[in-house]
């Protein structure tokens, strides 16, 4: 599949096995532990869906 999804999540774990888990079903995936830097990406890449945490230390997932 040609879509990118980012993966915004601030616990590891679940970061990591999200990600793997849309990789493996054919996704590009873009991930992220802070939503600061889940901005920058972005801005920088052309993402088709983001996929976020609500409840994140330096700002809320919406």
């Amino acid at each position: 599949m040609d879509y990118t999804i980012l993966v915004v999540e601030d616990e590891s774990v679940q970061l990591e096995s999200i990600a793997g888990f849309l990789s493996k079903q054919g996704y590009r995936v873009l991930k992220s532990s802070r939503p600061l830097r889940a901005l920058e990406i972005a801005g920088e890449e052309a993402v088709d869906i983001v996929l976020s945490d609500f409840r994140m230390p330096e700002m809320s997932g919406v």
